[in-house]
């Protein structure tokens, strides 16, 4: 999450915890020193920032991108997963675009190619 100095848990998940950048990049190196090789990162954007196409997900200076950076230069060797979901991004809250007001949820054996 942006900013400075904040550890907020994440009160779905007890025990768990979001970090701004510079407490992360602590939190990494434990995890790296303990033998934990990889971490997936997701980020929490602020509601400022979203919008229905989730343009910030491709900023390149966005929190993602600084993330990793910071995270290679001070652990090079660990594996970072993160995620790529419209979801954190979007004003709608959807892992896809909302188009005229309507989510279409599709069936599980139904593809986007048969869709009427």
């Amino acid at each position: 999450m942006e900013g400075e100095g904040q550890r907020e848990e994440v009160p779905s998940m007890p025990g768990c915890y979001r970090y701004t950048l510079d407490l992360l990049l602590a939190e990494v190196k434990e995890a790296y020193e303990l033998g934990i090789g990889a971490i997936a990162l997701f980020p929490l954007i602020p509601y400022s920032q979203k919008d229905n196409a989730g343009t910030e997900s491709y900023n390149p200076n966005g929190l993602v991108p600084r993330a990793v950076q910071a995270i290679k230069q001070a652990v090079p060797d660990i594996l970072l997963i993160t995620d790529v979901a419209l979801d954190p991004y979007s004003s709608e809250g959807h892992d896809g675009i909302v188009r005229m007001a309507r989510f279409s949820m599709m069936k599980p054996w139904q593809s986007w190619s048969n869709k009427p």
